[in-house]
């Protein structure tokens, strides 16, 4: 029912691509995070339910667990039914409607910590970092970093490149806990790194950490990637939780045996390694998703 194209995953049957890449004719995203400006027309699915009928296509839309925005689609046409699980998680999110198990024929499986390593810290360990530290900056992903700080029951201070996105749960409806002006805690999003004072380094610098201002203050990384010792000593920080608004290595497992699909196409930058995984030590037919041979 889908294949890629040049503009990504595309339905012939339905005339739609599913979170292309590029503007297209239609589109449909599994998330307002994954929306680009540009398509003739596009529907974004909502967790909140809802249904589509597009060529005999018929889409429906449930929970990914991913953020307050973020929904699976599920496509049923004559003799096969195949779900596009977009960005999700399986975790408990105070934000999100919790990821809702679809059976079908075919699973389009979104997993960009598809490893063993990538198993995710309790955010207990972070709570008691951030409780010690009444002057610090969280760096993390912004739906995690929005997750975070209703997760985390500690006043913090947004980063002004958050207010965007949290202005759009608020929209929704997301009960998002205030910014505190007066907190000392900060939390940012990865990208304002090198903007904070006392983070970051510029462009070709060494590996040595630089030396920091004397009232710097200190500073964790929380992402999937925090789990490999690189991104952490790359980043220049004085602590790195992996946690992660993504799916790790067991709720992947899990996940696949509960849906039990005949069929599984993995997308990531471990979609070789997984569909490996699944097909020598789990005995599932998964492959990498790629595109349709010309």
């Amino acid at each position: 029912m889908l294949a890629l194209d040049e503009s990504g995953l595309f339905c012939a049957r339905g005339g739609f691509h599913v979170d292309p890449e590029r503007p297209v004719a239609r589109a449909v995203f599994t998330s307002e995070e994954r929306r680009i400006e540009g398509c003739g027309a596009a529907l974004v699915a909502t967790p909140k339910g809802g249904e589509a009928l597009l060529g005999d296509v018929k889409l429906t839309f449930h929970p990914s667990g991913f953020s307050p925005l973020a929904a699976q689609v599920r496509l049923e046409a004559p003799g096969e039914v195949w779900v596009v699980t977009g960005d999700w998680k399986r975790a408990a999110d105070p934000l999100a409607a919790p990821f809702e198990p679809l059976a079908c024929d075919v699973l389009v499986l979104r997993a960009p910590f598809a490893l063993p390593i990538f198993l995710w810290d309790e955010p207990a360990a972070l709570a008691r970092w951030l409780e010690a530290r009444p002057r610090c900056t969280l760096f993390a992903p912004p739906v995690l970093a929005l997750r975070l700080q209703a997760q985390l029951g500690t006043p913090l201070r947004r980063h002004e490149d958050l207010e965007p996105l949290a202005r759009r749960y608020e929209a929704a409806g997301v009960p998002l806990p205030a910014s505190d002006p007066s907190s000392e805690r900060l939390l940012a999003p990865l990208a304002a790194r090198a903007a904070v004072k006392g983070r970051g380094r510029g462009a070709g610098a060494g590996r040595r950490r630089p030396p920091r201002d004397a009232g710097s203050a200190p500073a964790a990384l929380v992402e999937g990637a925090a789990r490999l010792r690189g991104p952490r000593r790359r980043a220049n920080v004085d602590a790195g939780f992996a946690l992660s608004e993504h799916a790790d290595w067991e709720e992947i497992l899990r996940t696949v045996a509960e849906v039990r699909a005949r069929r599984i196409l993995v997308q990531g930058a471990h979609a070789d390694a997984l569909a490996r995984f699944l097909r020598e030590e789990r005995s599932r037919d998964a492959a990498p998703l790629a595109a349709r041979a010309p």
